[in-house]
Order: structure tokens, then sequence, then C-alpha cells
């Protein structure tokens, strides 16, 4: 069962689309969340409009919000563009095995799903800018929220080149190698805990430290063994240097 949770989660890591439609839906959702709101605390004409929200009418209201999605829908397009000439120089310099570590990074998956959630939340505040005769309606709230959305899509965009620049680094490539081959053990076979340790070295057997043979014993046992042959071959040794000298007459 733990395999198959473990290989579920390695093909959603797999895939580049998972991250980028999750936030959609999450774009989706927060849009109609920002919309009730709207409607909640702005129903009446009568009520006072903070300063920090957006004061225009239904004409400039439209103007930003294309604006808004506009420019993330070019930075989103940049944003591929850029990933693409990632994985074609990767996997001509370094392999296509390497792609794997490009595709499965979450924070490259995060930065374009979020350009596409901000583009789609940016459209579904934009449809429901109306101007009917004297009747204007304009989503305070999620227009201010739009106009948030584009500074922070311009943060995200210079993060982003600057993550897939260090990306490209030999040892930011097997750094996250690395990472991920120690992730995977640890995720398979998890390290004992202390006290599951301390039991099972308490209960194991202690071995007596076996003593190697010094230089001393190895000479003795290596005489040992000449004197036996001489004794068999009936010769005379002389060792002159070691003063050692063996006579079988």
């Amino acid at each position: 069962m733990k395999l198959k949770i473990l290989n579920a989660i390695e093909t959603l890591r797999n895939n580049f689309w998972f991250m980028p439609v999750l936030l959609v839906i999450v774009a989706l959702i927060a849009s109609q969340v920002t919309l009730m709101m709207d409607d909640h605390f702005f129903e009446s004409a009568d009520v006072n409009i903070p300063y920090w929200l957006f004061q225009g009418g239904t004409e400039s209201a439209r103007a930003v919000v294309t604006v808004v999605a506009t420019s993330v829908g070019t930075m989103l397009s940049l944003a591929v563009s850029i990933t693409m000439v990632v994985f074609t120089l990767s996997a001509s310099q370094y392999g296509p095995q390497v792609l794997r570590n490009f595709i499965v990074d979450s924070r490259s998956q995060v930065i374009l799903g979020g350009f596409i959630g901000f583009f789609v939340y940016s459209l579904m505040v934009l449809r429901t800018i109306s101007s009917v005769g004297n009747v204007e309606y304009v989503p305070q709230i999620s227009v201010t929220l739009v106009l948030a959305i584009g500074v922070i899509a311009m943060f995200l965009l210079v993060y982003f080149v600057n993550h897939i620049a260090q990306g490209m680094r030999v040892e930011t490539l097997l750094e996250s190698i690395g990472r991920e081959l120690h992730g995977t053990i640890d995720l398979l076979y998890p390290p004992l805990k202390a006290q599951e340790r301390h039991n099972e070295d308490n209960d194991s057997p202690r071995h007596e430290e076996v003593l190697r043979p010094t230089e001393l014993d190895v000479m003795d046992e290596e005489m040992t063994s000449l004197e036996q042959a001489l004794d068999e071959s009936q010769h005379t040794i002389d060792l002159p240097h070691s003063g050692y000298r063996h006579s079988n007459n």
C-alpha cells in the first residue's frame, strides 16, 4: 500500500500539469469568494468605499483588469519560453535524464501555475464588470486584488529567471540529485528511532575483541616452520644479520 501511494505521488510530481491545474482551481474558487465579498459588503450604493480599495468606475476598472491580464499573459508566455530553452540546453549539455530535475521542480511549477491562475482570476473579474444604463457594477475588492496580482507577478517573473539560472549550474544539479537520493532512501528505509536503536544495542551480544597477531609472533611462527624444514632436509643454515645459526649435525 505504501509503495502504491509513493508511486502515485511520484507520478503526479513527474507531470508538469498537476500544480498549474491545481492553482487554476484555486484561482476559480478565490474569484468566486472575492466576488461574493463584493456583493456582501458593497451591496448598497450608499456604502463608503475605503480609500485603499479601487475607487474608479467601470471603464477604468475594465481598463485596469485588461492591462493586468494582458501583462500576466505576456509573463506566462515568457516563462514558458524560458522553460523550453532550459529544457533544450539541459538535455544537450547534461543528458535527457537531467530533465526530470527541472520537471519535478516544485518552485517552477508553482510559479508557472501562479501565472496561469492570475490570468484566470483576472478574466473572471473582468467578466463581472458591467454598466447597464445608469447602473454600474465594479467589484472593488476583486479589482484591488487584480492590481496586487500585477505587482506580485512582476516579482515572480524576476524570481523565476533567477531560479532557472541557478538551476542550470552543475553544483546545483548535483545537490538536487543528492537531496532527492537521500530523501528517497529515508522514505523507503526510515531510520530506526533512538529508543529502538538503544534497545537493539543493549539486546545484541557483545563480541570480545580479537587481538591481531604482532610482528614478533609472526616471526616466531616463520622461524619454527624454517626449523622444521631444516630438520627434514639435514642441512645447516646461517643467518648472520639475525645471529641465528641452526645445524642438524
